[in-house]
């Protein structure tokens, strides 16, 4: 399925219950280790990083 964009890709994601959205996660600080740990689940999601701080929103 050919998507237009990345938002409807995350949009598909989301309907399959496959997004893991993450908020207030520090850029230097954690989400390299988060994005380490969620590369190793199984399933693996697809994870959102949202709000991080010094950063504006979305």
């Amino acid at each position: 399925m050919p998507f237009n964009d990345l938002r409807e890709f995350i949009d598909a994601a989301r309907k399959l219950e496959q997004v893991k959205d993450i908020h207030g996660a520090h850029w230097n600080l954690e989400i390299g280790a988060l994005t380490e740990i969620f590369a190793f689940m199984e399933p693996s999601p697809l994870v959102v990083f949202d709000q991080i701080p010094d950063y504006g929103p979305n």
